[in-house]
């Protein structure tokens, strides 16, 4: 496997990830919306992006 093949693969498996966790995300908000449980609060996404292009990096940050 090259370095590029790894990199490509990395990055779909990351973007793939971080669309199903959004989706995933949203979709307990939107439910505890209509019940407004007091023991459940709404997750914010405003910052999993850049988790997820930190997680995108180390192949970078780690090759020599």
């Amino acid at each position: 496997m090259t370095y590029e093949k790894l990199s490509e693969e990395v990055k779909k498996l990351l973007d793939n990830a971080e669309e199903k966790m959004i989706d995933l995300i949203d979709d307990y908000n939107l439910s505890i919306e209509d019940k407004q449980y007091e023991y459940e609060n709404e997750i914010d996404t405003v910052d999993l992006s850049m988790k997820f292009r930190e997680l995108s990096d180390y192949i970078e940050d780690y090759s020599q």
